[in-house]
């Protein structure tokens, strides 16, 4: 007697998506798979979040620059530790980092000079990271 051949168990949306995601290795700004271990896996979420992040904290890092130009440190404060925040849900590493620095150099109250070097990179790394999104969006049509 042969004994029958054991179920396929039932694969992801992630899962069933992997040879797209096998295409991704040149992200360097979003990490896909921390992004999705924060929605449990779940690609059709992940998507909503990244669409909702480039629409509602797309202009973040200007606001941020913008505070800090007119000597709002508190605003600008507030503005990276969203950036922060929302980059280590999403799985924005890098975005993340530069954030929190200059979260960190706004509380120790560093060099101003300081401050607006680490503001424009974190300009810079969301400019990237926003690329990156839409050309997941473009990549997942």
């Amino acid at each position: 007697s042969s004994a029958a051949p054991s179920p396929t168990p039932a694969r992801s949306d992630a899962e069933r998506r992997a040879p797209a995601f096998a295409d991704l290795g040149h992200l360097q700004e979003v990490n896909l798979t921390q992004g999705l271990k924060c929605v449990g896996g779940k690609l059709a979420l992940y998507r909503k979040l990244l669409t909702k992040f480039a629409h509602n904290h797309g202009q973040e890092a200007e606001h941020l620059v913008l505070a800090l130009a007119t000597g709002d440190t508190g605003q600008a404060r507030q503005h990276a530790h969203t950036l922060k925040g929302t980059g280590a849900t999403l799985g924005f590493e890098r975005l993340q980092y530069v954030a929190g620095r200059l979260e960190d150099g706004l509380i120790q109250q560093a060099d101003s000079l300081l401050l607006h070097d680490q503001a424009a990179e974190v300009v810079q790394v969301m400019t990237l990271t926003l690329a990156e999104i839409q050309r997941l969006q473009e990549e997942w049509q």
